[in-house]
């Protein structure tokens, strides 16, 4: 009689190391919070676009010959890409709604960077990452005193939180990422 060793392992033994890693993998994901990630990847790109425009319109009010902030508009002007509830207070409440993105003037943004000596910086306007009505791009100008605001709303603990972005930026709008050249960002 001889005897065979059978090599290989129990279903028993199987069953116990999968249920290990799957506790394991919930784990890392509980961790690691993928949500959140994505939430700072997005509000980087906010921060990152809304600069790109502010030295767009900063490069367009040192070199353009006559500037004209509110392009088409008489007075005060305020656009948002999408949403319509303003994080203006000289806008009292409604944003006028412009999800066009050119740099012409006609875009949300009411500058024609086009008249920027080497012209527009620019090819388009940027669009927020999510662009719903909670979460869009504002611009808001001040004829007569010739200053602007741009404003992003910021989703994740990282920036709004931990680091305060959106309440250290200078603005009055707690929950807004606001940059600009209006002091105290109060447009």
């Amino acid at each position: 009689m001889t005897k065979t060793q059978q090599k290989g392992f129990t279903l028993l033994e199987l069953l116990i190391v999968i249920a290990i890693l799957a506790v394991l993998a919930t784990v890392a994901v509980l961790v690691i919070n993928p949500v959140e990630y994505l939430r700072q990847a997005r509000d980087s790109q906010r921060i990152g676009d809304l600069g790109a425009v502010k030295g767009a319109i900063d490069l367009y009010l040192t070199t353009a010959t006559s500037t004209d902030l509110t392009v088409g508009v008489t007075g005060n002007a305020a656009r948002c890409m999408v949403g319509v509830a303003s994080p203006f207070a000289m806008n009292a409440g409604v944003c006028v709604q412009n999800t066009t993105r050119l740099t012409d003037g006609t875009g949300w943004v009411l500058v024609n960077l086009g008249l920027t000596t080497a012209g527009s910086p620019l090819t388009t306007l940027p669009v927020d990452p999510t662009n719903s009505a909670t979460y869009f791009y504002a611009y808001a100008a001040n004829e007569t005193a010739n200053t602007y605001e741009l404003n992003a709303k910021l989703e994740s603990a990282k920036f709004m939180t931990d680091q305060d972005i959106d309440g250290t930026d200078g603005g009055n709008q707690a929950a807004w990422y606001e940059i600009g050249n209006e002091p105290g960002l109060d447009l």
